[in-house]
């Protein structure tokens, strides 16, 4: 049989291996193909338990060689005496250590198996734990009735105090399972119920322990839910009504209703998401086949790439693993991060900008990023899809719009997509390498800007998450992006309530818009004007260069008095300079 490399490296195929360098006794062992026997004990140990049972009383029936013979001392005396002779085809006989190794079982779990066959018959095996009730040490016996009234008591409980299933876990929506409010716990439920016995009740007796183990056994739709933020304020809508009109039978089914339709929406969007990422990462294997660094030209792999991005919360300077407590009460200096991913390898470059090197996070401050990220991303790749999230500030605004067509016209892409997820279900892959950061920053002491560069460039053991600074402009560039595009493009009405926009360069100039992902798509036109060489003007476009303005006095002031005594000796003059005059308020 031919050698397959998936079992390599497996703990039972090393085993089996290991067996037939070693052989058995009689020697049957060195007849049989080394990869079949390590693939059929592989594949026999990847079996539940269930189905090694039923597998291996299968092939007992097929290796019966009879249940009664004579003694040869005793001829007239009959014995019960179960025969098997094993096999690991029809032609080939094997010794019972070849066997046994074969399917990686010990004896005794063969003769249970063989000892159930004879006396029960082929049928799956029962625990003999099945359907009793558990005994535990408490001062009491947990019975059925104990049970039943432990049951009916959460079941009560969770019907007055009980929650829909939030709207971040879109795969857990469903009637059966109902979330007990966070600010609740096992104990809280526990004491609860203690006090509505009776003194004389002998239900009194009963432990925490047992409590909780009772709920986890009889009542498992009924959880806790878990502290969260950034939650999508439709689902908190809808979680709020339905529980104040839980007791009114046809407003609690209508909301219900445009719940779920709320959530199937979230649902499909984020499996555009899934799928264009899925695409990307296929896709990639050809453009490392053609990239060539520094030599590749824009639109000449016909491939597609997947990018995200978006502003991650800010990281404070000075931070201290033992921090401080003074320090809680003061505002450090402030370092603002951005992110964009290449989904299709995880790669992530995250700009780390100090309070004086930033222009604000509106459109200039994030296109100006999201330009030079691309950039530097791009392998030559035809086709492009951005997924960010629905803040209108930064992200889903006309000028964003502009500048994606302005891309397709200078020949970045052929085609570029720019889709929108559904608010408050916007997490993406680049908020999970912001994750990998905070982790790594919240245990790190932290005096100045290169320190919150290092900590990003270590808190990915791959090596994925890159840093980019700003370098007084050497790093990148702010652009006026939105003063120059707005001569020549007019605004898209009603952009709200569109989730995915398609710029070709096919068609310059007009974007296809969507409400919903895989939808039907409206055209519009864009272009202020129709002069015959309009894209050619819009291509030799120079787009003014803009500088983040000074820190205002007042603010050097307050973090060189209050902020720079925390920072180390060696860094204070980086983090926390000597206030200068700029002229800002």
């Amino acid at each position: 049989m031919k050698s397959n490399s998936k079992y390599n490296g497996s703990n039972e195929y090393e085993k089996a291996i290991n067996f037939l360098e070693k052989g058995c006794n009689c020697g049957c062992s060195s007849v049989v193909p080394k990869e079949e026997f390590a693939e059929l004990r592989e594949s026999f140990q990847a079996l539940s338990k269930t189905e090694q049972d039923i597998f291996l009383m299968a092939q007992l029936k097929a290796m019966d060689g009879g249940l009664t013979s004579t003694s040869r001392r005793l001829k007239k005396k009959t014995r019960s005496n179960k025969r098997t002779f094993y096999h690991r085809d029809h032609n080939t006989l094997l010794c019972q250590e070849t066997y046994l190794n074969m399917l990686g079982i010990g004896r005794t779990y063969f003769e249970n198996i063989r000892n159930h066959l004879i006396n029960n018959g082929l049928i799956s095996r029962v625990h003999g734990n099945i359907k009793r009730m558990p005994q535990w040490k408490t001062k009491m016996v947990i019975d059925k009735n104990v049970a039943e009234v432990v049951k009916n008591f959460l079941e009560n409980y969770a019907e007055v105090h009980g929650l829909p299933s939030p709207g971040r876990s879109i795969y857990r929506i469903t009637q059966s399972i109902i979330f007990l409010p966070a600010e609740m716990s096992y104990k809280s439920v526990y004491r609860y119920f203690l006090a509505g016995l009776e003194e004389d009740n002998k239900l009194k007796s009963l432990k925490y322990d047992a409590f909780r183990k009772l709920w986890h056994q009889l009542t498992p739709e009924i959880q806790i839910m878990s502290p969260r933020t950034d939650l999508c304020d439709t689902c908190q809508h809808f979680r709020d009504g339905l529980h104040y009109n839980a007791r009114q039978e046809e407003e609690a089914k209508d909301l219900l209703k445009r719940f779920k339709e709320h959530l199937s929406k979230a649902r499909l969007e984020r499996n555009y998401y899934n799928k264009n990422t899925k695409l990307a990462e296929e896709q990639r294997k050809l453009v490392n086949q053609h990239y060539s660094k520094g030599k590749t030209q824009h639109c000449s792999i016909d491939a597609t790439a997947h990018y995200s991005y978006d502003w991650a919360q800010n990281v404070h300077v000075p931070h201290l693993d033992q921090q401080v407590s003074k320090i809680y009460y003061l505002s450090p200096c402030k370092v603002h991060l951005f992110g964009i991913q290449d989904e299709a390898v995880r790669k992530q470059i995250n700009y780390v900008l100090n309070e004086n090197e930033i222009i604000g996070k509106g459109p200039n401050g994030t296109l100006s990023l999201i330009f030079d990220g691309i950039k530097k991303l791009n392998r030559g790749e035809k086709h492009l899809k951005i997924t960010c999230d629905n803040a209108g500030g930064q992200n889903k605004n006309n000028v964003t719009i502009w500048f994606y067509l302005y891309l397709v016209i200078c020949g970045y892409y052929e085609s570029i997509e720019l889709n929108f997820m559904v608010p408050g279900h916007t997490k993406f892959k680049c908020d999970g390498s912001f994750g990998l950061i905070k982790k790594l920053y919240r245990k790190t002491r932290v005096d100045c800007l290169g320190h919150v560069v290092e900590v990003i460039k270590r808190s990915s053991p791959a090596g994925l998450n890159k840093a980019q600074c700003y370098e007084g402009g050497k790093g990148f560039q702010y652009l006026d992006i939105k003063a120059i595009l707005g001569i020549y493009f007019k605004k898209l009405p009603s952009i709200q309530k569109f989730q995915h926009f398609l710029f070709e360069a096919t068609d310059f100039g007009t974007v296809k818009v969507q409400e919903v992902a895989n939808g039907p798509f409206t055209e519009l036109n864009l272009l202020k004007t129709k002069k015959a060489d309009i894209f050619e003007e819009i291509k030799s476009l120079s787009i003014l260069v803009l500088t983040p303005p000074p820190l205002d006095y007042k603010r050097q002031e307050y973090l060189y008095n209050n902020i720079r005594p925390f920072v180390k000796d060696k860094y204070k003059d980086i983090t926390c300079p000597r206030p200068f005059y700029t002229g800002n308020k």
